[in-house]
Parts: C-alpha cells; structure tokens; sequence
C-alpha cells in the first residue's frame, strides 16, 4: 500500500479509500494525498472538505480514483 500511496502523492491522483476510524466506524472517502509518513497519511479529503490524517493501519482499502481528478 506504501507504494500505491506514494505513487498517488507523485502523480497528484486521488485515491478511494475504506477507512476504519476512531469509533470503529467504516467510511469510503475520496482523498488526495499530501504526504505520508511512518504511520500516518495526510490528505484532503473530499467528503470532509478538509486536511485530514488517516492512520495507516486503518486505512482497510485503497484503490485510484476511476472519476475525474477534481473529485466531483
């Protein structure tokens, strides 16, 4: 998934991601990555309109984004 993530942040695509949060809640949520680090992902998530970090041990799924790159 490190390389998928990367490969995201390089190219500027977006990614689809099934993500497990804090609450044991599953979310699909449609993201731009900004950096990744050790353990975490930053990204602008599209469906909080916001800057976001993801743990990437929740992050259960992750695959590019088949719409158009605006995210709309």
């Amino acid at each position: 998934m490190d390389a998928l993530l990367r490969r995201s942040k390089e190219k500027q695509d977006l990614l689809e991601i099934i993500y497990l949060d804090q609450d044991q809640q599953l979310s699909q949520r449609l993201i731009k990555v900004i950096a990744v680090k050790k353990s975490v992902v930053f990204a602008y998530c599209f469906h909080r309109q916001g800057l976001r970090s993801f743990n990437k041990e929740n992050i259960l799924s992750a695959y590019p984004y088949k719409g158009s790159k605006t995210g709309s």
